[in-house]
């Protein structure tokens, strides 16, 4: 696995590959995400662990509409994402300039710096984070 953060401008993208070197018949997906306020508090927007077969599959994301823009973003930035499980194993998965798009966010949240975390869990070890 090779995974770079680049900076441009006020943006972090994330870009590399990744591949597993075993099929993937089930794995979760955990994600949060909070605001940064001015003053250095943090608050929780969201704080999920999704079934990611599921996800591939586009049963989820209903249930929070900002996890499932999230969500609906990763799947454009790693076309080679398969449609459902199994991932198999070799398979090389390319994450391209990955980026939290503000347009994804309701407009209700505020203009804010927001920190967020997305990981892969297949049997209890982190794909990454």
């Amino acid at each position: 696995m090779i995974m770079q953060m680049l900076e441009t401008g006020k943006r972090k993208r994330i870009r590399g590959n990744l591949s597993y070197v075993e099929d993937i018949y089930e794995f979760s997906i955990i994600s949060w995400t909070h605001i940064i306020r001015n003053n250095g508090q943090r608050h929780i927007v969201y704080n999920i662990t999704i079934d990611g077969c599921q996800f591939l599959e586009n049963t989820l994301g209903k249930s929070n509409p900002i996890f499932g823009g999230v969500m609906k973003n990763v799947k454009n930035f790693m076309p080679e994402l398969p449609p459902k499980c199994p991932i198999k194993k070799n398979k090389l998965l390319t994450v391209n300039n990955f980026y939290y798009n503000e347009e994804m966010f309701p407009p209700y949240l505020p203009d804010a710096n927001f920190s967020a975390v997305i990981g892969l869990i297949s049997q209890k070890t982190y794909a990454f984070k």
